[in-house]
């Protein structure tokens, strides 16, 4: 299941505070917490599936490492889920089961 959605890919790379720490970032982009490389045709642009960081490659300007640590592995998947979960006034458990839901959904329903 592919939900591809460029504006809000671009809405979320804009100047802002990162997600995860709350500094400033001139540029941020869109991290997913169902990665597209989860498996060919997964790729979730959906707000309940992403999380705005600051660019790795702005740090150490920025003085966020969030999404390197994200790609590195240092940041759990369900810390991405809960800041998720705040911003849309979720739980955890219905933010995952709609990733599920949507990753898991016939072509057509997209």
């Amino acid at each position: 299941m592919r939900h591809e959605d460029p504006d809000l890919l671009k809405a979320m790379a804009g100047p802002g505070e990162c997600e995860l720490c709350g500094r400033y970032c001139e540029r941020r982009e869109a991290h997913h917490a169902e990665a597209k490389g989860m498996g060919a045709g997964k790729q979730i642009d959906a707000p309940f599936n992403l999380v705005s960081v600051g660019r790795s490659d702005d740090y150490p300007l920025t003085k966020c490492r969030c999404h390197r640590l994200l790609h590195d592995g240092n940041l759990p998947r369900r810390c991405v889920i809960s800041v998720i979960a705040l911003r849309e006034k979720k739980s955890v458990e219905e933010i995952e089961q709609m990733i599920r839901d949507v990753r898991d959904a016939p072509k057509k329903m997209w």
